[in-house]
């Protein structure tokens, strides 16, 4: 009998609980596979901030890495991340005793941290590079609204020529699913000292008699504001042409500035 029970009920008995676990199991399986392929469509942007900024020489600002998220779950948190700010090192330097501040009163953040270059480090490099970690496993800040990861001070050194690039690259960011999340970034465009636009000279009139004698550089008939913008501008050696040497001795030279004073309409 017993031999008959074994062989007849207990393998019907197996394929029972073998039913049953999978008709248990399968939505979680389900489940876990939507959240992950959710996660891992999840784009992270990280922007820093403020995105346009003009210096002075040896002016110290503050920036910040901001993120904001698109595509996330609503329980989806950040569990890791780490990232690169760069910045021109023949321009800028990080001040003296000042470290990357990476905790903020008020907003949930990554409570572990890794590692945080410091003035000595970033201005041998020009990089400052943050690593973080919640302190336990989805424990971290939420993606359904922005977070600011990082804040930073620069000190300028000298005028730049052109604008500079601040830029963060971001090496990797994990969720509270163990999921590598996609990522964009957008750099800060500085500028350190004024902006000096190019100024091309004022063209010669074609088909005019011009008389500079009296002061006219421009040769437009009137002697006024004009003419002594040129005669500035050729004093100074910003332009290298000769419209207001209105004595005709060669050079531009305050001579010329009194022969404009006693004609012109300006004043």
């Amino acid at each position: 009998m017993y031999s008959f029970f074994t062989k007849n009920f207990l393998p019907i008995s197996l394929l029972l609980i073998l039913f049953i676990g999978v008709i248990l199991v399968l939505p979680g399986i389900f489940k876990n596979t939507d959240i992950r392929k959710r996660a891992a469509n999840t784009n992270a942007n990280f922007q820093i901030y403020p995105v346009h900024e003009t210096f002075q020489t040896g002016e110290t600002k503050n920036f910040q890495v901001k993120t904001t998220f698109s595509d996330s779950t609503s329980s989806q948190s950040i569990d890791y991340l780490k990232m690169t700010i760069s910045f021109p090192l023949d321009y800028f330097k990080v001040p003296d005793n000042n470290y990357a501040a990476v905790s903020f009163n008020g907003q949930k953040n990554l409570d572990r941290i890794f590692r945080v270059d410091g003035p000595i480090v970033s201005n041998q490099t020009g990089k400052i590079i943050v690593e973080l970690a919640a302190a336990t496993p989805g424990s971290g800040p939420q993606t359904d609204s922005a977070i600011t990861f990082a804040s930073f001070n620069l000190t300028a050194l000298k005028d730049s020529p052109t604008s500079l690039p601040i830029t963060v690259e971001i090496n990797q960011i994990v969720d509270s699913n163990s999921e590598v999340l996609f990522t964009t970034s957008t750099p800060a465009s500085v500028q350190i000292g004024a902006v000096v636009p190019t100024v091309s000279p004022t063209p010669l009139p074609t088909g005019i008699n011009c008389d500079r004698s009296l002061g006219d550089a421009n040769c437009d008939g009137v002697i006024d504001a004009g003419d002594f913008d040129i005669w500035v501008r050729e004093f100074s050696g910003e332009i290298t042409t000769t419209r207001a040497d209105f004595n005709s001795s060669g050079k531009i030279d305050l001579v010329d500035l009194e022969v404009w004073r006693r004609n012109t309409s300006a004043y």
